[in-house]
């Protein structure tokens, strides 16, 4: 009986330190609010052509349109680490991210909200060109990985070889959101006008993760939504209620 109790301890004390309990968290307070939880989900990795596994993807229902549904498939990285995370923001000019999508139609008024209003959601975290972690020497930097693995789950689940010729195309649009859930501290990193560094603890980073294997030419790469877990439940909620009251906007 002890050997057991000193067992259980043991785990418990391995788990701890790693990010497997901080995706059940995160899986956890996502199922709470009836929003359909995939753990592990599997995508093949485009530069090595090799599956790969997901921490998260979460299903949010958005709205339905004339029986064609609009969801948001939230493709979450969880890391649970200690150290701060550090973005820094500062001048970035091009001709913008890739924003994954299946099936979305320009020429549908839902849809078209989706996209705008996404893009405001953005907005209201903090922009960053790059990011990393506080770390010593050559430790693995988690932030930066994490935030590379994000954009590799958005464009291995959603590349441009599956974004026609599926069955249900005509049915369901979906607007693929990558987020990097941590433990971490964030640190804003910028220069005031004297050029002196100056730092402020957010809750919220947006990152452009620069990369030049999108599906659209010219495209700088795509955005993670960085958030630390407790801010996590208020950016789900902001997802949720992306499209609230769309139809007064369209109307005639």
């Amino acid at each position: 009986m002890n050997d057991d109790a000193d067992l259980l301890v043991d785990v418990r004390a391995w788990l701890e330190g790693r990010g497997y309990v901080l995706e059940m968290r995160v899986a956890q307070l996502l199922s709470g609010r009836r929003i359909e939880v995939d753990q592990g989900y599997a995508y093949t990795d485009v530069e090595t052509k090799k599956d790969r596994e997901g921490d998260i993807s979460a299903l949010v229902d958005i709205d339905t349109e004339d029986d064609h549904w609009h969801m948001l498939d939230l493709l979450i990285e969880c890391k649970s680490t200690n150290d701060p995370w550090i973005g820094f923001r500062g001048d970035k000019w091009g001709n913008g991210p890739w924003t994954a999508g299946s099936y979305m139609d320009l020429d549908c008024a839902l849809c078209e909200t989706m996209l705008v209003r996404f893009a405001h959601l953005r907005r209201k975290a903090a922009p960053v060109y790059s990011l990393t972690e506080k770390r010593n020497g050559t430790a693995k930097d988690h932030a930066y990985e994490a935030a590379r693995q994000a954009t590799s789950a958005a464009l291995g689940k959603y590349s441009e070889s599956k974004l026609d010729g599926h069955e249900d195309a005509s049915i369901i649009s979906i607007l693929v959101v990558p987020i990097v859930v941590t433990t971490s501290p964030l640190v804003l990193c910028s220069l005031d006008e004297n050029g002196e560094v100056t730092l402020e603890s957010v809750d919220r980073m947006n990152v452009t993760v620069a990369r030049l294997d999108t599906p659209e030419p010219g495209a700088d790469g795509l955005e993670v939504l960085v958030v630390r877990e407790r801010a996590l439940e208020a950016l789900v909620e902001d997802l949720e209620h992306l499209t609230d009251d769309w139809r007064l906007e369209v109307a005639p």
